[in-house]
């Protein structure tokens, strides 16, 4: 296992607890218990694949209001509701793939900032074959 998704698991499980008094310090890690509590509270517990089809629904909108606004149609072609339905989309993204970290016991921000500072050691322009990882 990675020391990323380690220390993913290591941070959830700090706070992991649904009924725990207090949120956890970060406010990225607190949005996930309270997401967490509100999904077992509304809809009874998430599987993998429930929140995975929420992903691509959720993706599914993002690419139409892009693609709408490309062809001129459907309201997207208003830049301000244009921007307003991406943002949308893409918080929704953000929310259901938060859901689908806490399924796993992972701790999404801890991960999110782990994984961006490994793509940021990444040089394509220096090494495209290897993916920038040499």
């Amino acid at each position: 296992m990675s020391a990323a998704v380690e220390n993913a698991r290591l941070e959830f499980a700090t706070y992991a607890g649904m009924d725990a008094g207090d949120l956890p310090g970060s406010t990225m890690s607190a949005t996930q218990v309270l997401l967490a509590r509100w999904q077992s509270r509304q809809f009874g517990p998430a599987n993998a694949e429930q929140l995975a089809l929420g992903v691509a629904e959720e993706t599914g909108e993002l690419c139409h209001a892009i693609l709408k606004a490309a062809q001129g149609i459907r309201g997207q072609d208003d830049r301000e509701h244009h921007v307003e339905c991406v943002a949308d989309a893409i918080a929704d993204v953000a929310i259901y793939l938060t859901q689908l970290a806490t399924l796993y016991r992972l701790d999404f921000g801890e991960l999110y900032v782990a994984t961006a500072m490994r793509v940021i050691q990444r040089d394509w322009r220096k090494d495209s074959a290897a993916g920038g990882e040499r």
